[in-house]
């Protein structure tokens, strides 16, 4: 088993679920992030003090079997087209080994 992370862009969270879904049996977690990294960052100005602005993200946490782990990249890569006017990275991932986990059932 293994756990993919990868960090989108918001508008890309619909595209990534819809290939999800046609390649993938996946379970996937979603949490909006900070994103702190090389991309350029606006910046804004408050009484005369500049401050940057960052850009919010989305971390995907997906829990796959290791035969979907591919087919899960590519799905998540193919949906992250990037754009030719943004010079900014689309998505990163990383791909983690699970030795071990522990499904939990509430009974009631």
């Amino acid at each position: 088993m293994k756990l993919l992370f990868a960090i989108v862009h918001h508008e890309h969270l619909t595209a990534i679920q819809e290939a999800l879904d046609r390649h993938v049996a996946c379970l996937m977690a979603v949490t909006p992030v900070q994103a702190h990294g090389p991309e350029p960052s606006l910046e804004g100005s408050f009484r005369g003090t500049p401050y940057r602005i960052r850009r919010s993200r989305l971390r995907l946490e997906i829990a796959l079997d290791d035969e979907f782990v591919d087919a899960a990249g590519r799905a998540i890569a193919s949906a992250v087209t990037p754009d030719e006017d943004d010079p900014t990275t689309s998505c990163t991932m990383f791909v983690v080994p699970v030795d071990e986990f522990e499904p939990i059932r509430l009974r009631g």
